[in-house]
C-alpha cells in the first residue's frame, strides 16, 4: 500500500525522489489546510466586524451568550490554532526541504 502511495506521489510530482515527491505532495495538502483556515477565520471576522480577540473581550457582554455565540466562539479559536499548527508543520516541512 505504501508503495503505491509513494509510486503515485512520484508520477503527480514528476519527482525521482520519494522523500521529494512525498514531501512535495504534502506540502501542497498544508497549503490548502492553510487556505481553507484563512478563508474560514475571514467569514468570521467579516460576520462579526472584528477579530477572535475582540470577539472574546465582548462576549459575555455586548454580546449575549447565545448559543450561536459560544458555537462560532469554539470554532473560531479552534481554527487559529489550527491554522497557527499547520504552518509550523509547514515552516518545518519547507526547511527539512531546503537542506
Amino acid at each position: 500500500m505504501m508503495e503505491d502511495v509513494v509510486k503515485i506521489a512520484k508520477e503527480v510530482t514528476f519527482r525521482e525522489d520519494e522523500e521529494e515527491a512525498v514531501r512535495e505532495v504534502l506540502i501542497g495538502y498544508l497549503e490548502k489546510r492553510i487556505a481553507d483556515c484563512k478563508d474560514k477565520l475571514a467569514r468570521f471576522e467579516s460576520k462579526y466586524g472584528m477579530k477572535l480577540q475582540d470577539f472574546e473581550k465582548k462576549l459575555g457582554e455586548e454580546l449575549p451568550l447565545t448559543w450561536e455565540h459560544e458555537r462560532d466562539y469554539i470554532d473560531w479559536d479552534c481554527t487559529l490554532g489550527e491554522l497557527e499548527y499547520l504552518m509550523e508543520k509547514l515552516e518545518a516541512l519547507k526547511k527539512h526541504g531546503a537542506r
